[in-house]
């Protein structure tokens, strides 16, 4: 049983003859160097993006000198910075509440992580039972929040239903 080989053909974009074409007549080393480059932005979502990049820097700047300890732990944060500003509803999906000030809370470094674990995971009950001081706070927030949410993702989602069956006031 003897195996067809593919002929070597001219890369379009390179000029190599010593293999087969990959994709679109271009070699393979070609074809994947294109599948890594990101397309160009228009003007107007270049424009939309430094709107939202300046939003969010009011927000934080906004914020982070109010940041003086973790509303989970009560640890004082002596040098807070963006990192201890822990998004509700994550801003990089929820856009039309990424800069609203009830849109936070804030916590240590580790439990920044944890919660946005938890929270990206939908384990509420699990946020509920390792944040403890704060889970009351951000469920207020998210009261507030719910209706001016725009998108409708699965957070808002779980958000509602959760609120809903928990009977949270």
């Amino acid at each position: 049983m003897s195996s067809i080989k593919p002929k070597n053909k001219e890369c379009i974009e390179c000029g190599r003859t010593d293999m087969p074409w990959f994709s679109k007549k271009r070699c393979k080393y070609c074809a994947m160097q294109s599948y890594g480059k990101p397309k160009a932005l228009t003007e107007k979502t270049r424009e939309k993006k430094k709107e939202q990049s300046a939003e969010r820097d009011v927000y934080f700047k906004t914020l982070i000198p109010l940041c003086k300890k973790s509303d989970e732990s009560g640890v004082t944060i002596y040098n807070p910075t963006r990192a201890n500003i822990c998004h509700i509803f994550p801003k990089r999906i929820y856009k039309s509440v990424q800069s609203n000030l009830d849109n936070h809370i804030f916590l240590t470094l580790d439990e920044h992580t944890r919660f946005d674990y938890l929270l990206d995971t939908f384990d509420f009950q699990q946020l509920e039972k390792e944040f403890k001081n704060s889970w009351k706070k951000v469920l207020i927030k998210v009261k507030k929040l719910l209706p001016l949410v725009v998108e409708n993702k699965r957070l808002k989602m779980y958000f509602e239903n959760y609120i809903k069956h928990n009977n949270n006031d």
